[in-house]
């Protein structure tokens, strides 16, 4: 049962973050990442995405299932890593 006042939720990040901020952010703090790149397709959809109006809707990233990186044989939670990001896309 849910206890009235007891919620501690709290968003990642607020809604009003660029995209790339939201992403950086998931990566940090989520994934461990030192940092993210960015492909120039990636680049190119991100703004289009920005101008068309959707810059302020949340983020779902998809990865490799095996770690935390984007790297499949980097396993587990490893550290010193950066994500890259090769695609971007509205579901």
């Amino acid at each position: 049962m849910i206890e009235e006042g007891k919620n501690e939720y709290a968003p990642l990040y607020p809604l009003e973050m660029s995209l790339k901020e939201k992403i950086e952010t998931i990566a940090r703090e989520i994934y461990g990442a030192d940092g993210v790149d960015y492909t120039p397709a990636a680049n190119k959809e991100i703004e289009n995405l920005e101008n068309l109006g959707y810059g302020k809707l949340p983020i779902c990233m998809a990865k490799t299932q095996y770690s935390l990186s984007d790297n499949p044989s980097l396993l587990g939670r490893p550290t010193n890593f950066k994500i890259t990001v090769r695609n971007v896309k509205i579901s």
